[in-house]
């Protein structure tokens, strides 16, 4: 074997393994892509059903608030008449 063919040959064996390692490589980082991709798809999926949970329980307090709203109002008019009614028992009367 002469020179030029063991440097052919180093050549070729030197390429072979670069586009072997090349693919390689290639080949991992699509892999990796659709890892990700799916990963993604898992964490959309897990911040949608917190979203709606989220909203169930907001429509739960704006429910709430409105009801205790409802019954403070109801409060403020029992103490407004039972004011009205006092004032009414109570009546200032001047002397004679």
């Amino acid at each position: 074997m002469t020179n030029l063919q063991f440097a052919t040959l180093l050549v070729g064996f030197v390429t072979l393994l670069l586009a072997v390692i090349g693919s390689s490589a290639w080949l991992n980082q699509r892999g990796l892509e659709k890892q990700m991709e799916a990963y993604r798809g898992e964490i959309n999926a897990k911040l949608d059903a917190q979203t709606v949970k989220f909203n169930a329980l907001d429509e739960k307090i704006a429910l709430s608030q409105r009801v205790l709203e409802s019954k403070l109002d109801a409060l403020a008019e029992r103490v407004a008449n039972i004011e009205r009614q006092l004032t009414q028992i109570f009546k200032p009367v001047l002397p004679r």
